[in-house]
Formats: structure tokens, sequence, C-alpha cells
């Protein structure tokens, strides 16, 4: 083992028992796993992992949490938890999965996230890629920055029509002597009623004024949360959404042996019925393959 522990298998169970205790009681290092006949591959390997003295091991369904930026779930009809020895190993936890094909398929791109964050996935029998991995029309939006270019991108998505930084005159005396006309941020009309979206921070009386010639109003000027804002002009547009974190299974199969990642951020469909996830990570490359490949378009929400 990586921590200099030897386990010597036997694998017909021929070692005498009083040779496999002397081996043992003489040498602190050494442990004696005896199988048999009857044992199948999944209680020889039971025995064997009982003997390695491995930090851990989780049994199936037994979940392994690795609490990273996106947190990680995993199961498997094995989790090892491998030893840290501080010589710096990249690998830190195996999943072991016995079974006839076809095992429950996790995309290449996340094996490929698990193995940059230290995990391994093994299937046993082999068993060859049969999914494609290239996500078909993936779409990966990254606006420019700040909450006007947030907006427009989520105004966009949803199929929303508006004109940007529009004069609304909000107030005129009888003799037209006196007019008050305000810049409005985004001005857009909703289920036939002109509206405004104010970023710059309008004075409540202005706002007051708005209202009362009719106008429907959203003002985000204070709110410095993107996903707050993606929520209130989904609520002032109204289009469904679904806040997070949301769990996404990377496997076909149940929880029992599956990858699950919980990532923050907000659902929407954009106007062709498609799903958007918002989030404000900066999600890695095999993670926005994954979600494309499940039909999301992956939107950076940032300010």
């Amino acid at each position: 083992m990586r921590t200099g522990h030897k386990v010597i298998v036997d694998m017909t169970g021929s070692l005498p028992a009083r040779m496999a205790q002397l081996l043992e009681s003489s040498w602190d290092n050494y442990k004696v796993a005896t199988l048999s006949g009857k044992d199948n591959l999944g209680i020889s390997l039971n025995k064997i992992f009982s003997k390695c003295n491995y930090t851990k091991v989780y049994g199936t369904g037994e979940p392994f949490e690795m609490q990273k930026d996106i947190p990680l779930r995993i199961t498997g009809d094995w989790v090892i938890e491998l030893s840290d020895t501080g010589a710096n190993e990249k690998i830190k936890a195996v999943v072991l999965n016995l079974g006839s094909p076809p095992f429950p398929y996790v995309p290449r791109a996340i094996k490929t996230y698990l193995e940059n964050s230290g995990v391994k996935v093994i299937n046993y029998p082999l068993q060859a890629e049969t999914t494609p991995d290239e996500p078909v029309g993936a779409e990966m939006l990254k606006p420019e920055g700040g909450p006007a270019s947030l907006m427009v991108t989520v105004l966009t998505l949803t199929g929303q029509s508006f004109s940007r930084e529009t004069d609304i005159q909000v107030f005129q005396t009888e003799k037209a002597d006196l007019n008050l006309t305000i810049k409005a941020d985004f001005f857009l009309k909703i289920n036939g009623k002109d509206a405004v979206i104010d970023l710059a921070g309008l004075e409540p009386e202005v706002l007051s004024l708005l209202k009362e010639k009719n106008y429907l109003t959203l003002s985000v000027a204070a709110d410095k949360d993107p996903l707050e804002l993606i929520v209130k002009t989904c609520g002032f547009l109204g289009i469904q959404y679904k806040t997070g974190p949301h769990d996404f299974k990377a496997g076909a199969g149940n929880e029992s042996k599956n990858v699950i990642l919980t990532i923050p951020g907000v659902i929407f469909k954009d106007s062709g019925g498609n799903p958007v996830f918002a989030s404000p990570l900066g999600l890695p490359d095999e993670i926005s393959t994954f979600l494309a490949q499940k039909g999301y378009k992956v939107l950076l929400a940032s300010l």
C-alpha cells in the first residue's frame, strides 16, 4: 500500500492459520487475507479491503462526500478513502462497482472532473464508452460583467423585447411649463403594460410617479447578488424559475451507485422552452460540458 502496509492474499486458503498469525504478530506492517474457493469476487474484496488499513471503506449506498467549490456525493459498491501520506498523491479516493454491464453510465467529462478532484471511478468488468461525450448545441453564456449586461442576457434569453436608456415623462403641469423626464435603464411591455426596470436607483418618489402613470416597475439597484437579480427579473416577467442549490445525478442509475453534484444556481427557461442554468460559479469546463449534455444552456451570473 502507499503507506508501506503490505497485504498477502492467500487465494486458495492453503496458508496454515498459524503461519498467518505468525506473520501478522511478527511484523506490524503485514496482514494476511485468506480466501476460500467458495468466495465470490465481492466477498473476496471485502476480506482484502479489511486488511488494507484504508482510512475508511464506504459500503454500497453509503455516501462519500467531498466539500469543494462544487460539493460531491459519491456512492458505489465500495468507496475507498485512501490514506494521506503527505506525499501529494493525486488520487484520494477510489470508487469501485461490480456487476454485469451496462453500468450506470457516468459521462467521461465527470470522470475527468472527479480524477482532477482526486477521485477515480472503476467499473468491473470494464465497459466501453457508449454515450457520446460531445455536447450537441452546447451554449456557454458569459456576459461582459455588471448588472446591465446580465439583465440584457436574461431578457434576450427569455425573448423579452426591450429598449435601453429610454426617456419617459413622469410629470407635466397643465400649462406644460414644467416637465419631469427620467431615463429608464430598461423599458419594455409585459402583457401589454408599460414596464420599467431600474438599475441606477431612482428615487422612491420617482418610482411612485411611474406607478401613478400605471407603469410596472422593478428596481434592482440595491441587489448585489446576481442570482437575486435573475430571480426578481423572472418574477417580474412572470417566468417560472427554480432556486438552488440543485442536485445533478451524473450517472443514469439510482443513488446507490452514482455521482451527485450540488451546484448553486437558478433554473429558468428560454423563449424556446429550453432550460437555462445560471450559476455564480466559474464552472470547470467538465461541469459545463456535463450540463450542456443534459440540455442546459449555462449562464455565468456575475455583477
